[in-house]
Formats: C-alpha cells, sequence, structure tokens
C-alpha cells in the first residue's frame, strides 16, 4: 500500500479545515468588537498582530456600554489603536452611513489617526474579509475619508479635527476625543475653561440623537476637559493605571514589570503618577506638595524598609506602627494597612515597614503581632467598630501596647492628621526609603496615595495606617519595648 497518494488529500483537508475556521473568526468578528481587533489590527513597530490584555477588552467592553465615557489611562496604553481606528472602523463596519470624528489636540494628531484608519480600509486583507463591503469613496484624503453609503451625505465618514477647530455644519453620529489636552491647555483655570467651552459648543451640539463620544487621555489636571466631563451626570468615567491594585502589570507584554520600574525612576515619584497611575494632580491647591515628597525619597536615597530593629530600637529612637482597619475582602474592598515608622532623637520620622492586603480576621492578627515584635513597635487602632474589636482581641491575648484613636472632627479628623503631616513633609523632618531610587512597591504605592490626596477626598488605606502612626507620637508615656542600639538609616 503506497502512501505518496495520501498527502495532498490530507492536505487539503487541512486547508479546508483552516478557511471554515477563518471563516468562522471572521463572521464572529462581525459581532464582536474584542474579536475584531484582535483579528483586524496590527501593531506599528512590526506589524504583528496585536494580543489584547484583559485591560483592552475592558475599554472595548465600556465602549459599547456608555453613550458618554471619560476612559483615563496610562501613557502607551493602546487606547487610540483600540478606541480611535479599531472601535470606529468596526462601527462604520457594521453601518456605512455614520459620520464620526476624532478630535485631537493637535489637526495633525487627530489626521494621523484618521490616515491609519484609511489604511485599513485600504489594504488590509483582514478587515475586507470582516466587513466586504467596507469600501473607500470620495472625498478621501489625508484628514477624511468617506466610504460608499447607501445614500448621500454631505459629511465624511471620518474626519480628523484639532482642538479649537472649525466643526461648524457638520452633524456627527460617533466621536472619539483622544488627547485633547496637553501641558499649555491645563496651565491656567482660563486656558482649560477655553477647552471646555469649544467642546461643550463645537463638538457636543454638533452630535445627533444618538451619538457617543469617548473621551481617552492621559491624567493632566483635576479640572482638565476630561475631569470636567467626568462629573456630569450621564458620564461614564474610567481609570486605567499601569499597575493593578496588587501591583501587576496590566499589559505585561508591552509593560513588564521591570520597564515599569525603569520608566518610574526616569520620571520621578510625581510625574510617574501622572503619567503611568492615570492620577490627575493640582499642584497649586496640593495640600502635599510633590517636592515635599521628592525631598522625602531623596533622604531615604540608600535606604531600605526594615525587616526588622534586631534586638530592639535605640534610647532616642521610637517606634510605631499604625493600623488601618478593612474587614472585607471581596476585589474591589479596601485594604487593611500596616505603616510602622520611627522617630529620630532629632524629630525626623522614618518610614521602616508597610504591607497592606485583604486579611481574614486571624491573618490581620498574626501580622499586627508579627510586626509589632519585628519593630518593637506601639500599635496604634482606630477605635471604632471592628477596629475596637480587633483591639479587644490584642489586648487580651498578647501583651502588645496599643493606643486606641478615634477619629472624628476637627482635630481629630484624618484631615488634619494629612495637614499635619504635611507640616513635617514641608519642613523636611520625614525620611521614606527610596533604595538606589527606586523605592520599594509598597512605599511607591503610599507615595501614590500622599500624592493623591484631597481634602474632602478617600484617604489612602496606606496613608490612613500612616497618619494613625504619626498619632502614637503625641503619647510620650506609652509603655514601649525594650531599647536596644540599632541603626535606622545611614
Amino acid at each position: 500500500m503506497s502512501a505518496g497518494p495520501a498527502m495532498p488529500a490530507i492536505a487539503a483537508d487541512d486547508a479546508a479545515i483552516a478557511e471554515r475556521v477563518r471563516a468562522q473568526l471572521y463572521a464572529a468578528a462581525r459581532d464582536d468588537l474584542d474579536i475584531f481587533c484582535a483579528v483586524v489590527l496590527r501593531d506599528e513597530r512590526d506589524g504583528s498582530r496585536l494580543h489584547l490584555a484583559p485591560m483592552h477588552n475592558a475599554m472595548l467592553q465600556l465602549a459599547q456600554a456608555h453613550d458618554r465615557l471619560v476612559l483615563v489611562a496610562h501613557a502607551e496604553s493602546g487606547k487610540t489603536a483600540l478606541l480611535a481606528v479599531g472601535h470606529l472602523l468596526w462601527c462604520l463596519g457594521r453601518d456605512p452611513s455614520l459620520r464620526c470624528a476624532v478630535v485631537s489636540n493637535a489637526h495633525s494628531q487627530s489626521a494621523k489617526i484618521v490616515r491609519t484608519a484609511a489604511g485599513y480600509i485600504l489594504r488590509s486583507p483582514e478587515l475586507h474579509a470582516v466587513f466586504p463591503n467596507l469600501r473607500p469613496a470620495t472625498p478621501w484624503t489625508d484628514s477624511a475619508f468617506t466610504v460608499e453609503r447607501p445614500y448621500i451625505s454631505k459629511d465624511a465618514s471620518l474626519v480628523a479635527y484639532g482642538k479649537h477647530g472649525a466643526v461648524i455644519g457638520s452633524r456627527l453620529d460617533a466621536v472619539v476625543v483622544d488627547d485633547a489636552d496637553d501641558w499649555e491647555s491645563v496651565r491656567t483655570p482660563e486656558q482649560r475653561q477655553a477647552l471646555y467651552d469649544w467642546f461643550n459648543s463645537s463638538v457636543i451640539s454638533r452630535l445627533t440623537q444618538n451619538a457617543r463620544v469617548i473621551v481617552a487621555t492621559t491624567a493632566w489636571h483635576p479640572d482638565d476637559l476630561a475631569h470636567r466631563l467626568a462629573r456630569l451626570p450621564g458620564w461614564r468615567p474610567h481609570r486605567f493605571a499601569v499597575v493593578d491594585d496588587a501591583g501587576n502589570s496590566r499589559w505585561p507584554e508591552r509593560w513588564p514589570l521591570a520597564r515599569i520600574e525603569a520608566r518610574r525612576a526616569e520620571l520621578g515619584e510625581g510625574e510617574f503618577t501622572r503619567q503611568m497611575m492615570a492620577q490627575a494632580r493640582d499642584e497649586g491647591s496640593a495640600v502635599i506638595k510633590r517636592e515635599w515628597i521628592e525631598r522625602a525619597l531623596e533622604r531615604g536615597r540608600g535606604v531600605q524598609l526594615l525587616r526588622s530593629v534586631g534586638g530592639g530600637v535605640h534610647a532616642g529612637f521610637r517606634t510605631y506602627t499604625g493600623v488601618d482597619l478593612a474587614v472585607q475582602q471581596h476585589a474591589r474592598a479596601d485594604l487593611t494597612a500596616l505603616v510602622s515608622i520611627a522617630q529620630h532623637p532629632n524629630g525626623d520620622v522614618q518610614v521602616i515597614g508597610v504591607e497592606a492586603g485583604r486579611w481574614d480576621a486571624l491573618e490581620i492578627v498574626r501580622r499586627i503581632c508579627d510586626t509589632a515584635a519585628r519593630y518593637c513597635s506601639t500599635v496604634v487602632i482606630e477605635n471604632v467598630s471592628a477596629q475596637d474589636y480587633l483591639k479587644q482581641i490584642l489586648q487580651a491575648r498578647t501583651s502588645i501596647p496599643i493606643i486606641p484613636h478615634t477619629t472624628g472632627r476637627g482635630k481629630a479628623s484624618l484631615d488634619f492628621a494629612i495637614e499635619q503631616l504635611a507640616v513635617r513633609l514641608g519642613n523636611g523632618k520625614v525620611i521614606l526609603p527610596s533604595g538606589e531610587g527606586r523605592p520599594e512597591p509598597q512605599v511607591a504605592a503610599l507615595v501614590r496615595e500622599l500624592l493623591d490626596y484631597a481634602p474632602g477626598s478617600h484617604v489612602g488605606d496606606r496613608l490612613a495606617a500612616f497618619c494613625f502612626g504619626l498619632h502614637g507620637l503625641r503619647h510620650k508615656g506609652t509603655a514601649g519595648w525594650v531599647s536596644m542600639p540599632v541603626s535606622l538609616s545611614r
């Protein structure tokens, strides 16, 4: 029996199967935006197929679910390719009669995005396989193009606009605003107001009844265009930092942790928080100034978090562990945070330990006991509800010195405690360990919470624990652990 003739038949069968699989994939892409982007879009660097991370799937789902979406994402997050190119091409493929626009900081930038979308229509075999009727028509220019439509319209299928450009006369069914702000446009209240007024008068006024608008940007200022829109009824805001709450990269393929840490060292904590953690900050009105935090980090250069203080603390030092307790453990719950500090004889306050997580009650008790033993610290716990119950358990079962703290109004509030911390930072009396210029992840998270703080807003878990620890400094007579010499910092 000869095996020769069977080989072509097997190859033919394989090719037929592959063709059927491709046909099914293209059919699915017509109804599924995630599949469409994965099948059609290509990496601009090397032309390879895009591999969507869960963050990208979430972006695309939000784009479909909301008529008014504000998406603040870290730099180089892929938002432009997905939302201004992939999403709009998918919308036009499903409904060629749509009139769409891309709005950017400059007309040249939005025209570049439009040319990219046009290139797919002209040259992408995958796009043609998914939407065979999505074909070019006239007019077709570098900054606006039209696809074949079932009827004649005076407006282009996709057109580019720069901020403050003329949109008068156009009707718009879908708009993606991609990075409309920049350093200059957010520098003064008048410039921020000018862009907001133009957007309302020139873009919002041209929307049709069922139009959809996506504003995608990096963070600039708490009162920039995106953040102002996010506060309005009907707008859905969402933020995508480069790392999640656990410190894991949201896009490991493009942003491995090593690259993230290199970017952090390059930018510094303040600018890293804005660009990569997607957190806007108004430096002019901030309670805690960025320069103060950077000075505290510089004082901590060459200093690491301590595993322990050995046999005890130097007679001139005092150590405290502040505990901010969270009792729920679901994925979006607050964290239980423990921040340990040491006060130097000259009044300097050094952070010596930071940890946070979603732990059950037994694990919380174990970590508090372990932390207090390692740092020979007095524990400061908020004296309310679950925190008080935990304090009672610790006092009944251990000999750890504990200071109960009742958070209230005025001088007993967290806002007041943070103002006192700001005074210490402003006077250069805080040391934040930064190693060789790259703080450990938990210290970096504490720094972000310091930068994010605004009066009346939610106080970060680590920042609250830090403040509780500082509260212990006011209790000079508190019984502590046996003191022994140890070096805390250089």
